[in-house]
């Protein structure tokens, strides 16, 4: 499953250090407690006070942020359970990689996007500078949101289905004249468990080779894996920038 966060570990090193030096909480501050199965739980005690010392703008930037950040965390799990559960060479997980990978096309998007606004915001209330490691968080940016090979597919085969992909893609399978493979069914029943057809549709109709699928689905699958990670750093420092500690029970 995913790993506990740094930005966790080390606000309970800085709340029981500031514990044995008997500091009062100030208002806005966060509240470091354990629970009985030994997890650790960060709340806001005071949600006003602490939107208004991070800026409200930077406050509701990072909600946006951790809203995708968690949706790609999630699909990370999902390739690891595939991986530790499932049969590599199974129908079904090549169906599930195969959507995997676009959910994780799709919401990096969606978190570059915020992420650009989130770096605005930063620089407005100066803090960005403050900011020392972003991780694979500029590259996230970089590649799909302002990379047009990229960023397109969101549109295009990933959150929408792009009428003329599916189109294109029969037109062409129809061209070669040779064989389409429709799906296949399981021995357990269930009916066709994938249709391999979306598949040929949706590379041939956008022009996906074999030779370019393969390091889209290594590049989605190493920003994927590392987002939440990585913006939990950002958000560590930006804390720290704004002098909000860590109190713990």
């Amino acid at each position: 499953m995913t790993k506990k966060s740094p930005w966790v570990h080390k606000a309970a090193r800085a709340a029981r250090s500031r514990r044995t030096q008997r500091s009062a909480p100030k208002a806005g501050d966060l509240h470091l407690e354990h629970d009985d199965e030994g997890n650790k739980r960060i709340t806001i005690p005071d949600v006003k006070a602490f939107r208004n010392r991070l800026g409200k703008e930077v406050t509701e930037a990072f909600c946006r942020c951790f809203v995708h950040s968690e949706r790609l965390s999630a699909l990370a799990d999902w390739i690891r359970l595939l991986d530790k559960h499932e049969n590599p060479e199974g129908v079904t997980t090549g169906r599930d990689l195969w959507t995997v990978l676009w959910f994780a096309v799709g919401t990096l998007k969606e978190f570059g996007i915020e992420l650009d606004r989130l770096k605005g915001h930063l620089r407005e209330a100066k803090l960005y500078d403050r900011v020392t490691n972003w991780g694979v968080l500029h590259d996230v940016s970089r590649t799909w949101v302002h990379d047009k090979k990229y960023n397109e597919l969101r549109d295009h085969v990933s959150f929408h289905t792009n009428h003329e992909v599916i189109a294109n893609g029969l037109q062409r399978l129809a061209e070669l004249n040779t064989p389409a493979q429709f799906g296949t069914e399981q021995k357990d029943g269930r009916g066709f468990t994938r249709i391999g057809l979306n598949c040929q549709l949706m590379g041939i109709g956008w022009d996906i080779t074999e030779e370019a699928f393969r390091p889209l689905y290594v590049l989605a699958s190493t920003h994927t894996a590392k987002a939440q990670h990585d913006l939990h750093q950002v958000f560590g420092e930006v804390l720290k920038a704004r002098g909000i500690k860590f109190s713990e029970s």
